[in-house]
């Protein structure tokens, strides 16, 4: 089952129901190449940084709409919106996880010259360095993400084509017949 990660700005005594919904995960995955130079003793690099930042977007529509119906284009239009909430969290993201690989290879360009019997130990630990800053910023990334998806799921953003009367038979008529299935 899909975990729905936005909150319903309405009571939890209201009664609702899901016209449609944007299902889709934003994952950051992190490889680290280390380069060496040296046998007995030895100075460790990054020789290699690869971040992959992937969403993967599916909109669903309830269907009791018909497809090029009013109700329809308004609710894939409303469904649109969190993808490119996405898509521009992601590129926000990109950036910052970008600064923070410069940041880091200009902060330890090198590291030695040391025992080569260490290189195992500090090659683990320079990935692990990148990888908890990779998380640390996935972290930051998902909780905008979160508040930002939110606010498209506003009261005010669900009551928008209501106050402007779009769709108004087509919106009575399904809602007419929802409510006899009650």
């Amino acid at each position: 089952m899909q975990k729905v990660d936005t909150q319903s700005p309405y009571a939890e005594n209201i009664p609702t129901h899901t016209s449609g919904l944007m299902s889709g995960a934003i994952s950051m995955t992190a490889e680290v190449k280390i380069g060496s130079v040296g046998r007995k003793t030895k100075c460790l690099y990054f020789d290699e940084i690869t971040v992959k930042i992937h969403i993967s977007p599916t909109i669903f529509i309830a269907n009791n709409y018909k497809k090029g119906g009013c109700m329809y284009n308004e609710i894939l239009k409303h469904e649109h919106t969190h993808v490119d909430v996405d898509r521009n969290i992601v590129n926000k993201y990109a950036g910052k996880v970008g600064q923070r690989i410069l940041k880091i290879i200009d902060k330890t360009p090198i590291i030695g010259p040391i025992d080569a019997r260490m290189s195992e130990e500090i090659t683990a630990k320079m990935v692990q360095h990148v990888k908890s800053n990779m998380a640390y910023i996935k972290a930051q990334m998902l909780d905008e993400r979160n508040r930002r998806q939110n606010l498209v799921d506003s009261l005010e953003e669900y009551q928008k084509i209501e106050d402007l009367g779009l769709c108004k038979d087509e919106r009575e008529e399904i809602f007419s017949a929802l409510r006899q299935r009650n």
